[in-house]
């Protein structure tokens, strides 16, 4: 046999083993000291930094809290969410309501019953009459809410479901003519139940089956199929993803690519791509983003027209609290923004922020949701809080 075939014997060179043995303690040794270092480092960073007032914060007014266990999904909680009235007069904090503390909040809406539904990241609860309950829920990870004035209906991760008396649920897949089960938004525009998944958007038909728009079948018009956020003005549906801002003229067929157009940021000034979320205020489509809040200057039926597409970008250097803008809300005179480092509210064409000072338990907006009765609702990594629109000094 060869001495360098595969089955030869080989000679074993003890010298050889020893040295790579110690190689490898060596190695060892370098690994655990750069792995204390790092985690060294890592223990005294002081995170994101937060510029203090130059006046003393005013001394928060004591907000009534419920906690909401995480593992047991039938649990009732009776405290009553008012404040008593002497707490809510002649205090700088006046408009603080009421907090929770939930899992992370991933949307909120109140029902045509006045019942305020919660998604986040362990299911739903409700809160009913000031009584906070966690909802049997099949879901883990619940993304959505909307209503379509007879039925509740809510996203997942893990499907659609709707239901009509809080308890029972229906849930919708993909032989319901979903494109996909992983649900990232809903919308009712009063006609039409609208769903952004993981493949593309769907919208609910007549016959109360689902039909769906990707690439493929809107031939290049949609963007991508990831769809984060959703909004509808006059005739036109615009879908959020991770490729820009695409819009659909609903007056012609979704397969055709010219009733589509995509706003980015290589063809226009639009700051990020990725589209967190959006809302329609005074009649134009607002838009969150990583880098700023960005305000569309034209309205669709002028763009798919040839205009200009223009964008007004808000940053931190323009009055917000945080670049990354992850909710938006509006009211008749008021858009409200969550960032990751704050609330803030756009009046008359100013910013007025909100932080820990003046209330906020959580910087860490995740959703907002502006009721009829001049409530908003706060979503956050930690749970809810409500503020009186009434009372807030602007």
């Amino acid at each position: 046999m060869k001495k360098n075939h595969p089955l030869a014997k080989k000679t074993v060179n003890i010298s050889q083993y020893l040295i790579i043995a110690a190689v490898i303690a060596v190695m060892f040794l370098i690994s655990i000291s750069w792995s204390g270092k790092k985690e060294s480092q890592t223990s005294s960073g002081t995170g994101i930094s937060s510029v203090a007032p130059s006046a003393p914060a005013p001394a928060p007014v004591p907000v009534p809290r419920i906690n909401l266990p995480h593992s047991q999904p039938q649990i009732q909680q009776t405290q009553k969410i008012e404040l008593p009235s002497e707490q809510r007069t002649g205090n700088t904090l006046s408009y603080l309501k009421y907090s929770a503390i939930t899992p992370p909040v991933n949307s909120i809406l109140a029902d045509t019953s006045g019942i305020l539904w919660i998604a986040h990241e362990k299911g739903i609860s409700k809160l009913k009459e000031g009584v906070l309950t966690s909802v049997k829920f099949s879901a883990p990870n619940a993304t959505s809410l909307v209503h379509d004035g007879t039925k509740l209906w809510v996203g997942s991760f893990f499907g659609l479901f709707s239901t009509s008396d809080g308890k029972t649920f229906t849930s919708y897949r993909k032989s319901d003519g979903l494109l996909s089960e992983m649900i990232y938004s809903l919308l009712y525009d009063g006609k039409i139940l609208w769903a952004g998944t993981q493949a593309g958007v769907a919208f609910q038909g007549t016959d109360g089956k689902f039909y769906g728009i990707d690439k493929k079948i809107s031939n290049g018009g949609l963007a991508d199929i990831w769809i984060g956020s959703l909004s509808r003005i006059d005739s036109f549906i615009a879908c959020g993803n991770d490729d820009g801002l695409s819009i659909w003229d609903l007056t012609k067929p979704g397969a055709d690519p010219n009733s589509w157009i995509t706003l980015d940021m290589f063809s226009s000034s639009l700051p990020h791509n990725w589209i967190l979320s959006q809302c329609v205020f005074q009649k134009k489509i607002f838009l969150g983003t990583p880098h700023g809040l960005a305000s569309l200057e034209k309205s669709p039926a002028e763009i798919f027209q040839g205009s200009p597409i223009i964008w007004k970008t808000f940053k931190t250097a323009n009055g917000l609290p945080g670049d990354r803008v992850n909710a938006l809300a509006a009211t008749d005179d008021s858009l409200w923004i969550g960032t990751s480092n704050g609330l803030a509210v756009y009046k008359n064409g100013k910013f007025k922020k909100f932080g820990k000072p003046e209330g906020l338990e959580s910087t860490n907006i995740r959703c907002l949701f502006a009721g009829s009765d001049s409530t908003l609702w706060i979503g956050t990594d930690k749970g809810i809080q409500t503020f009186d629109l009434t009372a807030i000094p602007m």
